[in-house]
C-alpha cells in the first residue's frame, strides 16, 4: 500500500480534501522546519505500530554470524544484514556460500533448532568445533545446531551452539524484525500490510487533534486514540488465529 492512500483516507477523516495548495494539512510539509506534513504522523504512527508489533516489519535473509557462542542481533555493520534489527524472531538453516562465477551462492543446509540456554549450557562442549565440513567448494561448511534468545533477559543478543571459530565465515538464514522503513514521498510503500491501513489512519488522527487547539481537539484525539488500540487489538487476535501466528507473537 502507497503511502498517498494512507493520506487519501486521514484527509477525508479531517475534511480536508481541498487543492493540494489550499489543504490545512499538506501531504508533505515545505521546506520550513517549523512546519509539519501528513508524513511525519505517518511516519510517526508507523513507529507506534511497530512498537506493539515487532513482527509487522519482518525480514528473512541470510547473514554472517560473529565468533563465538554470543550473538548480537542482525546489524548492517556487524553481519550483512539488510536492516538494523530490533528483535530476533529466528534462525531457520544453515547456509552453504558457494563460489561461482558472476557472484556467490547460498545453498540451504541443516536446520538449527531453537534450545533453552541453561540446558544448552549445562552439556556445553568447549571441544565441540563445528567439524562437520562437507566439501572443498563450499566456504567453510560448518554447522550449527542450536540458537538460544530471550527477549526477557537481554532482547539484543542471542547464543548459538557450536561456537563460530575465530577467523571462520559461517552463514545463516535468519528472521528479524526492524523499524519500517522511513516515508519519504507519497509513491512510497508503507512497508507493513494493509490490514494495519486502519490503525494507522486513526493514529494519525490522534496525534493532530492532540496539537489542534482551535477545534477542541482532545476528545476527538482521544476518541482517536481507542480505535488506534482497537484496531490493533483487532489485528492481533486474527494474526493469533491464523496457522504459525504463535511463533511470530511469542514473546520468549
Amino acid at each position: 500500500m502507497k503511502a498517498s492512500t494512507i493520506f487519501r483516507i486521514v484527509s477525508a477523516g479531517l475534511q480536508d480534501m481541498d487543492n493540494e495548495n489550499t489543504k490545512r494539512w499538506q501531504w508533505i510539509a515545505g521546506n520550513d522546519e517549523n512546519t509539519i506534513g501528513l508524513i511525519d504522523y505517518l511516519n510517526h504512527a508507523l513507529n507506534a505500530v511497530a512498537m506493539q508489533r515487532p513482527d509487522c516489519y519482518a525480514i528473512t535473509e541470510v547473514i554472517h554470524l560473529e565468533a563465538g557462542m554470543l550473538q548480537k542481533i542482525p546489524q548492517i555493520s556487524l553481519h550483512g544484514a539488510s536492516k538494523n534489527a530490533v528483535l530476533l524472531c529466528e534462525l531457520t538453516r544453515n547456509m552453504n556460500k558457494k563460489v561461482v562465477s558472476g557472484g556467490d551462492v547460498y545453498e540451504g543446509g541443516m536446520p538449527i533448532i531453537r534450545a533453552n540456554r541453561q540446558t544448552v549450557f549445562a552439556w556445553f562442549n568447549p571441544n565441540n568445533k563445528m567439524t562437520r565440513y562437507s566439501s572443498t567448494n563450499v566456504d567453510y561448511n560448518y554447522v550449527i545446531d542450536n540458537y538460544m534468545y530471550d527477549r526477557a533477559t537481554n532482547p539484543k543478543i542471542y547464543y548459538v551452539y557450536p561456537p563460530v571459530p575465530v577467523g571462520k565465515a559461517k552463514h545463516v538464514e535468519c528472521t528479524y524484525y526492524a523499524l519500517p522503513p522511513t516515508i519519504t514521498s507519497v509513491d512510497n510503500d508503507i512497508g507493513v500490510a494493509e490490514g494495519y491501513a486502519q490503525a494507522i489512519a486513526h493514529h494519525m488522527m490522534a496525534s493532530i487533534f492532540e496539537a489542534d487547539n482551535e477545534h477542541s481537539g482532545g476528545d476527538k484525539a482521544a476518541y482517536h486514540m481507542q480505535m488506534f488500540e482497537k484496531c490493533m487489538s483487532i489485528k492481533l487476535q486474527v494474526d493469533s488465529s491464523l496457522p504459525r501466528a504463535e511463533v511470530s507473537l511469542n514473546t520468549k
